[in-house]
């Protein structure tokens, strides 16, 4: 293979790379849609905020290892669909979506938009580091 080949190997690879990073934060919204969706969520849905806030809540009553980073994966997995390999994320993962079979009156994109407004309340609290539990502070008040 000649140099230049391998280079442009290499690019498609980076290109593809950068798509599968674009695609993965596509929940991501400019910070004017994450306040307003704020707004509109706790003011209109906020029991279901509280729901998913008390499925977080219970977790780190249950395991008191669970940490920002923990609960920022599992909200990302339940927005996917997907099944977190890690075991904190799954039964917080589970939870939600038990949860969600509980509130069935709940439109789908009220359930997406309550799990995205939670993590970005996370992103915003906490860096998400390992052991790291600004979040957890942040909502334990709020949550019988």
């Amino acid at each position: 293979m000649s140099q230049q080949s391998r280079l442009k190997h290499m690019h498609k690879k980076k290109g593809e790379k950068k798509a599968r990073r674009r695609r993965a934060m596509a929940v991501d919204r400019h910070p004017r849609d994450s306040d307003r969706r704020m707004r509109h969520m706790s003011r209109r849905h906020l029991d279901v905020l509280q729901n998913t806030a008390f499925a977080l809540v219970r977790s780190w009553r249950e395991d008191p290892s669970v940490d920002d980073g923990v609960v920022h994966r599992a909200l990302r997995a339940a927005m996917k669909g997907e099944r977190p390999q890690e075991p904190n994320a799954r039964a917080i993962t589970e939870d939600l979506a038990s949860i969600r079979q509980w509130r069935d009156d709940v439109a789908e994109r009220v359930w997406h938009d309550a799990l995205l407004t939670v993590d970005e309340s996370v992103r915003r609290h906490s860096l998400c580091r390992p052991g790291e539990r600004e979040y957890r502070r942040f909502v334990a008040p709020f949550v019988p």
